[in-house]
């Protein structure tokens, strides 16, 4: 079992093949960032499919979460996540009432990068303005500093 400064030395693309989650089935919200070498992550977020979702939450390797991080985030979505090692699995990308994007748009919209699927930086930025924690808006700075440098 890898502790978390060792999950740090596997590069994004390494923890998402992973996964082995099918390709038009998934896409990655959290690890953008590193895969563009914005920054590193700490984990791997995932929203996928309900069909997906649903079979992982059956197979029972993921436990679904009610910490009091993802009840925040989740507050009064019907959403659900379930928790791994190093792995977020979001059954909707929305926060609150404040933003919400369908898995199927997110997944038309992928940024495929070494051959995997990863939110676009535009729909990202749009869910930490809406989430405008300290972090995310800090993020925000690193996003609009990205997209500026590579227009």
């Amino acid at each position: 079992m890898l502790n978390p400064s060792q999950k740090l030395n596997i590069d994004i693309f390494e923890r998402v093949r992973a996964l082995h989650m099918p390709l038009g089935q998934y896409v990655v919200v959290g690890g953008v960032m590193e895969a563009l070498g914005i920054r590193k992550n700490k984990d791997v977020d995932v929203v996928c499919t309900d069909l997906l979702f649903q079979k992982l939450k059956k197979e029972g390797k993921y436990k679904l979460c009610d910490c009091a991080d993802c009840e925040n985030i989740r507050n009064k979505d019907d959403k659900e996540i379930l928790k791994g090692e190093g792995v977020d699995i979001i059954s909707a990308y929305s926060y609150r009432d404040l933003y919400y994007c369908s898995t199927e748009k997110l997944i038309e919209t992928a940024q495929i990068i070494e051959g995997l699927p990863f939110v676009s930086l535009v729909e990202l930025k749009k869910w930490k303005l809406a989430c405008a924690r300290e972090k995310d808006l800090n993020d925000v700075t690193l996003i609009d500093e990205y997209l500026k440098s590579h227009a």
